[in-house]
């Protein structure tokens, strides 16, 4: 799994525009880095049993148990490809300045749409509550028209 993980980011980042990215841990662990104060780090790994999605922010997708690995890895790639453009962001809910909740927004025909949502068990309920927009400026937008058919 570890030489198919690598392999198959490493072929991504060559053909496409120049990325900043780290790659840790013997190479089963890649930061791709942010390149502006608004954006967020995403950072990819792996395990027998799921690949992870992280980032900076506190926002995390990890897909349902790996059955194939090389068929989840390419779906995962195919949001962090989304993930590094305008095409979504992620919304960051706060209470009293301090993070509880982020929703991952995509955007579509126009509408913002939430596409899954991570928060804390914990938090203060009676704080005063503010959000921050995060999104990366990478790559290009995609157009995810959706065609009502």
């Amino acid at each position: 799994m570890e030489e198919i993980f690598y392999n198959h980011i490493n072929e991504i980042l060559s053909n496409g525009p120049e990325l900043d990215y780290e790659w840790q841990n013997n190479n089963s662990e890649i930061t791709l880095k942010k390149i502006s104060p608004n954006g967020f780090d995403i950072i990819l790994s792996f395990d027998k049993n799921f690949i992870y999605l992280n980032t900076n922010t506190g926002f995390h997708y990890y897909p349902n148990v790996v059955v194939d690995f090389t068929q989840t890895l390419i779906e995962v790639m195919g949001l962090v490809r989304d993930l590094l453009s305008k095409n979504m962001g992620i919304k960051e809910y706060c209470s009293n300045g301090k993070p509880y909740k982020w929703e991952l927004e995509s955007l579509g025909n126009n509408i913002w749409m939430n596409e899954g949502t991570t928060r804390l068990l914990f938090w203060n309920y009676f704080g005063k509550k503010s959000q921050k927009i995060y999104f990366n400026e990478t790559l290009p937008i995609r157009d995810l028209s959706y065609n009502n058919v």
